[in-house]
């Protein structure tokens, strides 16, 4: 399945589609270095969101991110709420990642 990173035109729109349950080294294995990452230390206000990542999977613009996940660090989040234009941004993530698992095949951004 073809994935790469979204430019930031391509999120323009795009909101709450769906959640996934994976670890933050999962996400990690799976996506790389997060795109924004605002560590917990940086802000005393924290943001609503603190780590993202933002792809296009195939034609879908897909970002997967926490979300006010403050009593957590963002290494222990492991709910990631997941933005889109439809529900088929979820259904391609999902796709992508049991894809991923079937062929430990790493994706490099």
């Amino acid at each position: 399945m073809k994935i790469r990173r979204a430019q930031n035109r391509e999120m323009i729109g795009t909101s709450l589609q769906g959640r996934v349950h994976y670890t933050f080294d999962e996400m990690v294995d799976l996506f790389g270095t997060p795109h924004y990452w605002f560590e917990d230390s940086e802000n005393p206000v924290p943001n609503k969101t603190r780590c993202e990542w933002d792809v296009v999977i195939g034609d879908e613009p897909v970002s997967i991110y926490d979300y006010c996940e403050y009593e957590k660090s963002v290494s222990e989040v492991d709910v990631w709420h997941v933005g889109g234009n439809s529900v088929k941004a979820l259904q391609s993530l999902m796709m992508f990642i049991s894809d991923y698992y079937e062929s430990a095949e790493k994706i490099d951004f």
